[in-house]
C-alpha cells in the first residue's frame, strides 16, 4: 500500500508540474507580447479598423507632430506583427543591424526585423529576405539574444505601411493605436479630414501585462486552480496515510523530544525525493509534447521560479493540516 501511495504522489506532482510549466509558458508569452506587440509604447491601447478602402498607406505622416504607433497581429500565433511609427521611433529590445526608420515608413519599404531562428530559414547570401504573402521583405535587423527556444527567436516584425490592404485585411485582428501624447479621437478626426475613415475606437482593457495575461488565459487558469486544489487534497490524503503507517516511529520520535513541527519536516524530507522524480518526469513529458506540437519551449528563470513557488505552496498546503493532526495525538497513543 505504501508503494502505491508513493507512486500516486509522484503522479500527482507530475501532473501539477506539467500544467505549471504550460501555464507559466503561456503567461510568459502573453507578458512579452503585451510589451512587444499590443502596447509598443505603454499599457494603453485602442483597437480600430479602417472603413471603406482606407489603409495605413493613406495616412500622411506629415499631418502629425505627436508620437504614435499603430500595430497589427498578422498571424494567430502572435509570431508576425506589422508596425507603423509616426515620428519618434524607439524599440525596447536590442537589434543587430538596424531598426525601422522614418524613411522606411514614408517610402513604404518592404523591410523586416526577425528573430535568429527565423533568420536561419531565410534565403539569400548577403541580403536575407522574409517571404510574406508572395512578397519579399528585406531583413534589416535581427533581434539579439533570441536564442533557440526564446520568445524573440521566432518573431517577425514587418513594415505595416508596405503591406497591401488586401493582405492586411486577410487577418481578422484589428489594428492597435498607441500614443503617450495623443488621443485616438484626435487621431481619427485628423485622418478623416483627409478622407480616411476609421471605426470607433475600442479601448483594450490592458492595465498591466499580468492582467492581460490573466484575461487571455482565464479558462486555463481556472482549470489550473482546480488541478492545484485536487493535488493538495490528494497530498493531504497521502500524508495522512503516511502518518498512520508511521505511528510507532512518530511516537518514538516524540518521546525522544521531537516537537510537532519536526514530524512534518520529516514528511517534507521524504516528499522531496518524489518531487524530484516528478520534476524530471514532467519536464521530459512537457518537452516531448512541445516538440510533437512543433512549438518552441525553454525553461527560463520565470518558469523555474513559477514551478518552485507552486511546489512550495502545494506542499505547504498539504503538510499544514498534518501539523495539527500530529499535535493532537499523544506519543503513548501512537505507539499502541
Amino acid at each position: 500500500m505504501k508503494k502505491v501511495s508513493s507512486i500516486f504522489l509522484i503522479l500527482i506532482y507530475t501532473v501539477t508540474i506539467y500544467f505549471t510549466l504550460y501555464i507559466s509558458a503561456s503567461l510568459a508569452l502573453y507578458i512579452k507580447n503585451d510589451f512587444f506587440i499590443n502596447n509598443f509604447k505603454n499599457n494603453k491601447s485602442i483597437e480600430f479598423t479602417f472603413e471603406s478602402e482606407g489603409a495605413i498607406a493613406n495616412i500622411d505622416l506629415d499631418m502629425f507632430d505627436e508620437n504614435i504607433i499603430i500595430s497589427k497581429n498578422l498571424d494567430t500565433s502572435l509570431q508576425i506583427v506589422g508596425v507603423f511609427y509616426i515620428n519618434d521611433i524607439e524599440t525596447k529590445f536590442d537589434v543587430e543591424g538596424r531598426y525601422f526608420n522614418e524613411e522606411d515608413f514614408k517610402l513604404s519599404k518592404k523591410v523586416a526585423i526577425v528573430g535568429e531562428e527565423v533568420l536561419k530559414e531565410l534565403r539569400g547570401n548577403e541580403n536575407k529576405y522574409y517571404r510574406f504573402h508572395e512578397d519579399d521583405y528585406e531583413v534589416i535587423g535581427v533581434i539579439k539574444g533570441s536564442s533557440k527556444g526564446n520568445w524573440g527567436a521566432y518573431k517577425v516584425i514587418l513594415n505595416l505601411n508596405s503591406i497591401p490592404i488586401t493582405v492586411a485585411e486577410l487577418h481578422k485582428g484589428k489594428y492597435s493605436f498607441s500614443s503617450d501624447d495623443f488621443t485616438y479621437e484626435k487621431f481619427k478626426k485628423t485622418v478623416e479630414d483627409e478622407g480616411v475613415l476609421l471605426s470607433e475606437g475600442k479601448k483594450v482593457n490592458v492595465y498591466s501585462p499580468i492582467e492581460s495575461s490573466i484575461n487571455n488565459n482565464s479558462l486555463y487558469l481556472v482549470v489550473f486552480a482546480l488541478i492545484l486544489m485536487v493535488s493538495v487534497m490528494n497530498i493531504i490524503v497521502s500524508l495522512r496515510y503516511w502518518i498512520d503507517s508511521m505511528r510507532k516511529e512518530i511516537g518514538i520520535r516524540k518521546c525522544l523530544g521531537a516537537n510537532s513541527f519536526a514530524i512534518p519536516g520529516l514528511l517534507i524530507k521524504r516528499l522531496s525525493k518524489y518531487i524530484i522524480l516528478a520534476c524530471l518526469a514532467s519536464f521530459v513529458i512537457y518537452g516531448v509534447t512541445m516538440l510533437l506540437m512543433g512549438a518552441s519551449f525553454s525553461f527560463s528563470l520565470f518558469t523555474l521560479l513559477f514551478v518552485l513557488i507552486v511546489l512550495i505552496l502545494t506542499t505547504f498546503a498539504g503538510v499544514l493540516p498534518m501539523i495539527y493532526k500530529v499535535r493532537k495525538i499523544q506519543p503513548v497513543e501512537m505507539m499502541r
